[in-house]
């Protein structure tokens, strides 16, 4: 079991580790206790922004760094840790910069050679402008830093953008050195922590919530913070079809990583329950997974199954790469409790379905924020009023025409390619967005105590966040020992053979 007190215990421990190994000049070990750091804090949303760690960065990014002059040019970088087809906003953001038609590098920590990455490569492939980029997997976490910072210098852009994950410190290291480039960072994660803070020049946000984070809590100046909504992608592999005999009824889906449907003494599927007994001619599809196969995670939705009774006419599908298919074969979005998912509400109004959630303040009432603003009251999405959203659920099910009308209200709000890639120029070059910021104050204490339910009865990921640093490996073997026995105990065991095998 892990506790509040516990967790920032830990968290300071990680960032007291870091500060020994750069005083003892073990630089690539301090790399990787920051980045479990940064692992916790965004796991368990125990703050927004970090001085400690801001400072240490750059510090090793002085010390380590070597950065010539640049004599920029009118070309772009755009570097990215994701590089995963319908992950992240990739395809967005290449697809901006191929319709501005100007050079530009695309550094990756991935191989374009993956399958997983087949859609982005088809994006580039055959264009002459593009550069590729891949940082070799076999270099040591300083010497990335360095091929990056090298890479950039050589390329010479006036500008960046920068999509990467919370603890990309060898990526923020690289990007601290190059203050002579305009650095753009893509603010992906912005209900939770992420490093950068003080490093990069201007941070663009798709909504309010995200915005008014990065003034309040990540100390950022209103001036360096834009809003830019982006559109869903809209093509996966062909329809994989239904489970046998479900396909006949008015088809509810829902979906996301199984955490989102965790917590809150299983309200979930308190929800669904209800959902099933009041509509009686409905099927009730999830799709989505838990992360690296956790018998918490897998175990636990099966466990909800039996207990609630809702194997007749709930359906798990897993993990779907015909999503958009899926999307298009549906009649209404069930957003997910306690944390709704706002890619997936994005995909479902792009593809004229209604919406229907259910949220709860601090953990999911800002969702209609991926879409654009409303005309009017009939365009409402979010209910905290668990009465007012079965009774929502109630109508789209009986009612197809109103089904119909409030799906194609809702596509109307989901921003478009061609608005996106103007808008998107707009902020590079002018540092100027047409969107109207709403300010309001935005609390993590939710989270965070929803999320530390989620570990302690569900996930168990603190193990397994623990085990990959490499500090605790070396100089703390007992305690690796446990945390390695506590992670094998919570982990799906053929999923864990698989692994040692290399299968």
């Amino acid at each position: 079991m892990v506790s509040e007190q516990k967790l920032y215990q830990k968290f300071e421990k990680f960032k007291y580790y870091a500060r020994l190994s750069i005083d003892k000049e073990a630089y690539s070990l301090a790399v990787d206790c920051m980045k479990t750091a940064c692992a916790l804090a965004k796991n368990y949303y125990l703050c927004y922004e970090d001085d400690t760690l801001e400072d240490m960065v750059v510090e090793l990014s002085e010390r380590q760094i070597k950065a010539g002059h640049i004599k920029t040019t009118d070309r772009i970088v755009f570097y990215d840790t994701h590089t995963t087809d319908n992950i992240a906003l990739t395809q967005q953001y290449l697809g901006a910069l191929l319709s501005w038609n100007i050079p530009f590098m695309y550094i990756t920590t991935k191989s374009l050679k993956n399958e997983s990455a087949a859609l982005i490569r088809g994006q580039i492939e055959s264009v002459n402008n593009v550069t590729v980029c891949e940082i070799p997997a076999s270099m040591d976490n300083v010497e990335k830093a360095q091929f990056i910072c090298d890479k950039v210098t050589e390329y010479a852009p006036s500008h960046a953008l920068i999509q990467t994950t919370s603890d990309d410190v060898i990526g923020v290291m690289a990007w601290a050195a190059l203050k002579e480039v305009k650095r753009f960072y893509i603010d992906l994660s912005d209900h939770s922590f992420w490093l950068g803070a003080k490093i990069f020049d201007y941070f663009i946000s798709f909504r309010n919530c995200g915005y008014n984070i990065c003034l309040d809590k990540r100390k950022i100046h209103e001036n360096r913070v834009f809003i830019q909504p982006f559109y869903p992608t809209t093509i996966s592999k062909p329809f994989q079809g239904f489970p046998s005999g479900s396909e006949k009824r008015v088809k509810l889906l829902s979906g996301g990583r199984l955490e989102k449907i965790y917590g809150r003494d299983d309200a979930y599927f308190h929800l669904v329950k209800k959902i099933l007994d009041e509509n009686k001619n409905i099927s009730f599809y999830f799709v989505g997974g838990g992360a690296f196969g956790k018998l918490g995670q897998t175990a636990y939705v099966k466990k909800m199954i039996k207990k609630y009774q809702l194997g007749d006419r709930f359906y798990v599908l897993g993990f779907r790469n015909d999503i958009i298919e899926l999307f298009r074969k549906v009649d209404v979005y069930i957003g997910t409790y306690p944390i709704g998912g706002g890619l997936m509400t994005q995909i479902a109004a792009s593809n004229n379905l209604p919406v229907v959630q259910y949220a709860s303040p601090g953990l999911s009432d800002k969702l209609s924020e991926f879409l654009l603003p409303g005309e009017c009251d009939c365009d409402q999405i979010v209910y905290l009023d668990e009465n007012l959203f079965l009774a929502q659920v109630k109508k789209y099910v009986e009612d197809e025409n109103e089904r119909k009308k409030s799906g194609i209200r809702l596509s109307q709000r989901v921003m478009s390619k061609a608005v996106f890639d103007v808008q998107l120029h707009e902020i590079v070059y002018t540092l100027k967005s047409e969107h109207t910021v709403k300010r309001y104050e935005y609390d993590c204490d939710k989270l965070r105590k929803n999320q530390i339910e989620i570990e302690n009865y569900c996930s168990h990921s603190y193990a397994r966040i623990l085990i990959k640093n490499k500090y605790i490996r070396k100089k703390e073997t007992f305690l690796y020992i446990g945390y390695l026995a506590q992670f094998v105990w919570h982990s799906d065991k053929k999923w864990l053979l698989k692994k040692v095998m290399g299968k």
